[in-house]
């Protein structure tokens, strides 16, 4: 019999989501150090559209991440589970049809 971890226990994205979050976190706070310092205000609104834009992508990045993950985890889960009727199939004395008609 195959056993497969529960989606709900797996940790979301392997942990990365809060790695992710204190990095955007640390390049906001280095873009206010920059204001503090007297860079211009154009060069910090790049900074920030900069930081703005790699959110952006971030976000569409893990959903994809994500998703791919569940996708995998429930073709496991559907392979896993025929695989344990084909086992209880064959310990009660049930053939599969396929293999009777390949015969």
């Amino acid at each position: 019999m195959s056993r497969t971890v529960s989606p709900s226990k797996r940790p979301r994205n392997g942990g990365k989501l809060s790695e992710e979050i204190r990095m955007m976190r640390l390049l906001i706070r280095r873009a206010q150090s920059l204001a503090d310092d007297g860079i211009s205000l154009g060069e910090l609104l790049s900074v920030l559209q900069t930081v703005s834009r790699a959110c952006a992508s971030l976000a569409t990045l893990l959903k994809t991440e994500q998703s791919l993950a569940e996708q995998e985890t429930s073709g496991d889960l559907v392979r896993a589970t025929l695989e344990e009727i084909r086992t209880e199939m064959e310990a009660n004395g049930i053939h599969s049809l396929l293999s009777e008609s390949q015969d």
